[in-house]
């Protein structure tokens, strides 16, 4: 499975990333954040229907938020009850990804604000993830963590039992 995640910037200027994207490295799932409605970067006259297999949701107030791409399979959007158009939650049919043996996927594109600091706003939305994840389980999540000096650490995200 090839899953491929992009912040596009304040939305992507040219309008072209999501068509380099598809065209360059094929991905079965695709993560964006700052991007705009999937619609402007796929126009159907060169993607056809693709930007149908996409759920966005805009960040309030701007023109930008996240978005979920699935190549196949049946995708639904999870309603999440908080940092919408930050983070988007979809529900995939399982069935068109081996690895998930038929049971369905939830897959989330984070984009973190600064709400309260940016480690509290992390936290806050991998809770709100853990809560969101239906039956399946939940692995740890490996999380880079950029604090304002620059510097670029791993980290992990480990859900409660």
């Amino acid at each position: 499975m090839r899953v491929i995640a992009y912040n596009l910037r304040t939305g992507g200027t040219s309008r072209t990333h999501w068509g380099k994207v598809f065209d360059d490295l094929n991905p079965d799932l695709f993560l964006a954040q700052e991007t705009f409605d999937p619609i402007q970067h796929l126009p159907s006259l060169i993607h056809g229907d693709r930007h149908r297999n996409a759920r966005w949701e805009s960040v309030a107030g701007l023109k930008w938020g996240s978005a979920v791409y699935v190549k196949g399979g049946a995708i639904r959007s999870l309603e999440l009850p908080d940092f919408h158009g930050h983070v988007v939650g979809v529900e995939i049919d399982g069935s068109a990804f081996p690895v998930c043996e038929g049971r369905p996927l939830r897959i989330f594109s984070i984009h973190a604000p600064n709400r309260g600091g940016y480690q509290r706003a992390v936290n806050s939305i991998l809770d709100m993830v853990a809560e969101n994840r239906g039956k399946g389980e939940l692995e740890s999540i490996p999380i880079w963590y950029e604090p304002e000096g620059g510097a670029v650490f791993p980290t992990r995200y480990e859900p409660e039992a």
